[in-house]
């Protein structure tokens, strides 16, 4: 048998035996595609994940499936329960109950895509602009919102013209005032708001903006409030 430079035995290349293949063999007389299909169809099954909110109570027996958060299909990037944010799907879909508008009033009236709006009903973790602005199209506080506070309290009038979404900026003049009165270095302050040294470098200087889970954990820790906290009240 003839033999390459390298002393193994060389071997005439061969056809997939698929129908209608040309291709070259790979493994067991296949070629890559045909081999990976085959591969699939012996392997079991992957566990499909419920899409929706797990939890319903008897309170949202009837209500469409958009408000429930079970028509979306988008892929959630940050779910709200694994950020300490598990109240905000019930409570943001208790305002778009007691609102009365339907689907696209919801649209017309946040300024959110429809997509976003299924995906925060269905548990996704939410972007803290949008936190911002939920909260003064409703008229309630971002500690409410987020689950800082159990009643909902006084409301605020809801505001007639649609805000716009905007970034924190009174966060970071309210955590340079936080670590001012601690008197602690960064990286005691850091321990102790449980953030990294970096994040509180990044945030005193306001170069980066915060999460909502961010914002819960300090609010929590240092005994203020999230309106506070974000500039919204004094």
């Amino acid at each position: 048998m003839p033999k390459t430079k390298q002393g193994r035995p060389r071997v005439k290349p061969r056809r997939c035996r698929a129908r209608s293949c040309d291709k070259w063999v790979v493994a067991k007389g296949l070629c890559t595609t045909h081999y990976q299909r085959q591969r699939r169809k012996k392997m079991p099954p992957r566990p499909r994940r419920p899409v929706g909110f797990r939890h319903l109570n008897e309170a949202s027996r009837g209500l469409p499936a958009w408000l429930l958060g079970t028509a979306t299909k988008a892929k959630r990037k940050r779910e709200a329960w694994r950020h300490n944010l598990k109240l905000f799907p019930d409570r943001f879909r208790r305002l778009c109950v007691e609102s009365g508008l339907n689907q696209r009033g919801l649209v017309s009236r946040l300024g959110l895509g429809k997509e976003t709006i299924c995906c925060y009903l269905a548990g996704s973790g939410p972007n803290l602009p949008h936190v911002i602005l939920i909260a003064r199209v409703f008229g309630v506080s971002t500690d409410w919102l987020l689950g800082l506070q159990e009643d909902l309290g006084s409301r605020a009038p809801a505001a007639r013209r649609r805000p716009k979404p905007r970034p924190a900026k009174g966060f970071w003049p309210r955590f340079r005032r936080l670590f001012r009165q601690s008197r602690l270095n960064q990286s005691q302050f850091a321990a102790r708001v449980g953030l990294s040294p970096a994040h509180v470098c990044y945030y005193l200087q306001g170069a980066v903006g915060p999460k909502p889970e961010t914002v819960v954990k300090i609010a929590r820790r240092c005994k203020v409030s999230a309106d506070w906290l974000l500039g919204l009240s004094r």
